[in-house]
Order: C-alpha cells, then sequence, then structure tokens
C-alpha cells in the first residue's frame, strides 16, 4: 500500500472513532444521521482501496455479499426502514473492513483515548442518571450508560493487563461495579460478573477459550430464546423479585416481545424475510426490539439470522486476546435484552474488539 493511501486511511479511521465520541457525548444525534455518516466514510475507506490493498478475507467478502443481499431483499418482501437496513449493511461492511485494515500504535493509543473519556463521561452520568430517569427528567437512558461504562471498561481493562497494571485493574473493576449499580442496568451488571469470572478464574477462562465457538452459537440459540421464556412466564403468571436491584422482573418488554410473535403468526412470510420496522404490530410500530437476536430475525428473516451470527462469530473466535473474546461474549449476553447489536455506537466497539484482538498482542501499547 503507498504512503498516500495509508495517510488517507489514518484520516478516516480517526474521523470514524471520533464519530464515536461525538454521538455518545451528543446524544442528541439521530441514528439515521449517525448511520449515513458511517456509511459515508466506509465508502470513502472502500473508494480509496482496492481489493489488493484491504487484503479482504475471501470467505468474509462472500458472506457479506450474499448477507447485504438478503438485507436488500427485506425492503422488497418485508417492510424494512431505512434506517435499519443502513444500521445492518453498515456492520456487516465494518466488520469486513475492520477485520483487515491493519491500525499502527498510534491507532491504538487513539482508540483508548477515545474509550477512556467515553468511559469518565459515563462513570460520571451514572451518579444521577436513575434518579433523573424517576423523576422524568433524564436525557439519557440509564441502560444506556451502564451499558457503555460496560464495554468501554472492557478496552482498558485490556490495556492494564497488557501491561501488568494488577492494582489498577482491581480498582477499575470496583468503580465500573458501583458505576453500573448506580445505573441499575441489570444486562450490563450480569455481562461485567461474566467477564471477570471469565477473565479470573483459570480452569473455566481455559476451557471456555477452548470452546469459545460452541459456546458462541449457545448463547445466540439461548439468545433467541429469551424472548419466548420471558414471554411464556408473564402469561402464566410466574413472577419473582430481583435482588439487590430497583426494577421489576418484567418491565415491558414482555408486552413489546409478545406482539412479535403474535405478529409473526399473522404474516407467515416474515419468518423467511423477517417483518420490518415498518410493520404495524398490534401495538404499532417497533424500532427497538430489546433483543438483539430477535431484532435480525424480526427485521430480517430466519436466512439472514442465521448467515448474520455465523458471519460474526467466525470472526470472533480467531481473536488471540481472551479478554476480548470474552468481552465479546458478555456484550452477546446483554443483546439478551437490549437490542446492543444493532445501535449504530456499540457496533463500532465490536469492530474494535475485533482490531484489539488481532493486532495489540505483538507488543505492549504504553
Amino acid at each position: 500500500m503507498s504512503l498516500k493511501k495509508e495517510k488517507i486511511n489514518s484520516v478516516l479511521f480517526y474521523l470514524y472513532f471520533l464519530l464515536l465520541l461525538f454521538s455518545i457525548i451528543i446524544p442528541t444525534i439521530s441514528s439515521l444521521l449517525l448511520n449515513i455518516l458511517v456509511s459515508f466514510i466506509v465508502f470513502l475507506i472502500l473508494f480509496f482501496n482496492n481489493y489488493k490493498d484491504l487484503k479482504l478475507n475471501s470467505k468474509n467478502f462472500t458472506f457479506s455479499i450474499i448477507i447485504s443481499s438478503l438485507l436488500l431483499l427485506s425492503i422488497i418482501f418485508a417492510k424494512g426502514g431505512l434506517g435499519s437496513l443502513i444500521n445492518s449493511l453498515n456492520f456487516i461492511m465494518g466488520i469486513l473492513i475492520f477485520t483487515t485494515l491493519i491500525p499502527n500504535k498510534q491507532h491504538i493509543k487513539f482508540i483508548y483515548l477515545i474509550c477512556t473519556i467515553i468511559y469518565l463521561y459515563n462513570f460520571w452520568l451514572s451518579f444521577d442518571v436513575w434518579n433523573q430517569y424517576l423523576d422524568m427528567t433524564f436525557k439519557v437512558n440509564p441502560n444506556s450508560v451502564g451499558i457503555f461504562l460496560f464495554i468501554n471498561f472492557v478496552v482498558i481493562h485490556s490495556w492494564l493487563k497488557d501491561n501488568k497494571k494488577r492494582i489498577l485493574s482491581v480498582i477499575l473493576i470496583i468503580i465500573t461495579i458501583y458505576g453500573i449499580n448506580m445505573t441499575n442496568c441489570r444486562s450490563a451488571l450480569i455481562a461485567m460478573l461474566i467477564y471477570i469470572i471469565l477473565c479470573y478464574i483459570p480452569i473455566i477462562s481455559k476451557l471456555i477459550f477452548r470452546y469459545r465457538k460452541s459456546i458462541l452459537y449457545i448463547l445466540t440459540i439461548i439468545g433467541a430464546l429469551v424472548p419466548l421464556i420471558i414471554v411464556y412466564m408473564y402469561i402464566n403468571n410466574i413472577n419473582f423479585t430481583i435482588p439487590f436491584m430497583e426494577k421489576r422482573l418484567y418491565t415491558g418488554r414482555e408486552k413489546l416481545w409478545y406482539s412479535i410473535l403474535e405478529a409473526f403468526k399473522t404474516t407467515k412470510s416474515g419468518y423467511l424475510f423477517g417483518l420490518g420496522t415498518n410493520y404495524a404490530t398490534n401495538i404499532g410500530l417497533i424500532n427497538n426490539c430489546h433483543n438483539w437476536f430477535m431484532g435480525i430475525y424480526y427485521n430480517f428473516g430466519i436466512i439472514t439470522f442465521i448467515l448474520y451470527f455465523k458471519y460474526l462469530i467466525n470472526n470472533i473466535i480467531v481473536l488471540n486476546r481472551k479478554e476480548i473474546v470474552y468481552g465479546l461474549m458478555a456484550v452477546f449476553t446483554i443483546g439478551f435484552f437490549e437490542n446492543i447489536g444493532l445501535w449504530a455506537e456499540t457496533q463500532i466497539y465490536i469492530y474494535i474488539f475485533m482490531i484489539m484482538g488481532r493486532y495489540i498482542k505483538e507488543e505492549k501499547i504504553t
């Protein structure tokens, strides 16, 4: 690759991750605008680089073409929205690109800087975000704050482990758990506990990493089943309190998931091609399924669902950093109750994990 192309790629790299910073610190940026800006940067990367420059993985390239074609079909056979289509295309193309572009040491430092700023910002928000939620004066969702705390924690923690900063790692774990607990985000707290267990109990760590492919597929199946289980419990009046949390078991997701399941019963073609965000269920349009797995299935159907997660898992199992793989496993568990893989902001973090898991093991970043 020529020096000129390397400089262009470097500029686009910085722009891409600065966009992440602005999208989180300025939450008023619309999702559609963010997706369009991300698409534009991805287009520029593809425009300034040919196939040989990017050294695209042929298997990834084939998967990306097939999945992208299926996503486009959702506009024809389902009532898919433009935003969800662009968002999912961005994700597929983002994985294709960021598993091939090799960043330098300065790029990695820049990622750590961005993630540290976002972490500190969300930790600051965590002190009052739940009270604002109760008072109905909140501008940021408490769950989002908890999730961004966890994801940025994984990035920072990987740097600390890389540089053997054990005391700082423990301090970071404690303040992160404290911050997440203040947001009352159950999914982020569970993800945090899973991540700690996987990283710090050697027997479990080795076993899970050895069978990471099977574990990721199991998590995908569980994620797809969670809405069915919760709806069944709700219909049959099965309820219990969750200790240490100021939330009920049922928070409205059960009604959302029930309406989606009923919609599939009336529109059989939805099983193959999805229903789409413009489909009118018995509670109206649904833009957020609050379950990553149902989100893909609801929008694009079973074929795309299978290929989408196979494509993603294929790119996770080749990562050589255990803590990054464990972080992604924890993200899957967050996906049980949040549309995490369909948020443009969190998609960028998955690219960050892909980059770090493949390229920063060779040398410490100081």
